[in-house]
């Protein structure tokens, strides 16, 4: 029957999109004041099933003294009972492993600018909590890393990486700028081929999938410097379509917009 098969695909596509989940800091070496959260995971009739972030903080290169931000965002769980949030909290390391409040309480836009006189490297992990009827559930992103220089340093090299290859519809990731030399403090300016399965914010990199799942396909996500670099990386928009069969009849489900194997 149509709607048994239809159940059954949604349970898989649960599955896939889990599989999806990943957990990454801004550098091998640094230790987050707590570990980042898995991703969000809608399920049945667009239930939250799983809070987390929507969207990360990203890394940046800056100049001293001039201004830069961090902006997350999050869901909680449509199952915690009187849920009210979130109230979002920012947390600073110089070092990668001892953590102090950064300030600026309840704001997802974290804006600050720093004076130094030598390359400085910055830490820094946001928590969102959302309080409920039987306790609160709190979420932490990753770590973004932000180094600060003190005299403008142009790349020579870029390369694109993201956290994850392919996207879910109704679902995003982040993809980051690599560039050469670790310093250098071009403005990155994100786009993209397909406006139809996707959008990406041009400043921050964030992707996010079309929730149509009859909007998929391959997208070309493209990154460039101030200083004209470019690099780009095939990025996957797809989900599991819906499958008619007679009952007793073998079913099998694709997961279209997905690279084989």
């Amino acid at each position: 029957m149509k709607f048994r098969h239809t159940f059954i695909g949604l349970l898989i596509a649960f599955v896939v999109v889990m599989g999806l989940t990943t957990i990454a800091s801004a550098d091998d070496n640094v230790t987050p004041k707590e570990t980042p959260s898995g991703d969000p995971i809608k399920g049945l009739f667009g239930a939250q099933w799983i809070g987390g972030f929507t969207q990360q903080p990203t890394n940046v290169n800056t100049l001293s003294d001039r201004p830069f931000s961090l902006t997350v965002n999050s869901v909680d769980t449509t199952f915690h009972i009187f849920s009210n949030g979130p109230k979002t909290q920012w947390f600073v390391s110089t070092d990668g492993h001892s953590w102090t409040d950064a300030g600026q309480a309840n704001q997802t836009k974290y804006t600050s600018q720093k004076k130094v006189t030598q390359i400085t490297t910055l830490y820094y992990q946001a928590s969102a909590t959302y309080d409920g009827l039987f306790g609160p559930n709190i979420y932490w992103s990753q770590v973004a890393k932000v180094i600060i220089s003190p005299q403008e340093t142009h790349a020579t090299a870029i390369a694109v990486n993201s956290d994850n290859d392919t996207v879910p519809n109704g679902m995003s990731t982040n993809m980051r700028a690599l560039l050469t030399p670790v310093n250098a403090t071009d403005a990155v300016t994100w786009s993209l081929d397909r406006s139809d399965i996707a959008t990406i914010d041009s400043a921050t990199g964030a992707l996010v999938a079309n929730a149509d799942p009859k909007k998929y396909g391959q997208v070309t996500v493209t990154a460039k410097t101030a200083n004209g670099l470019v690099a780009s990386k095939t990025m996957y928009v797809g989900a599991l379509q819906d499958l008619a069969v007679n009952e007793g009849d073998s079913a099998t489900f694709t997961v279209k917009g997905f690279p084989k194997g």
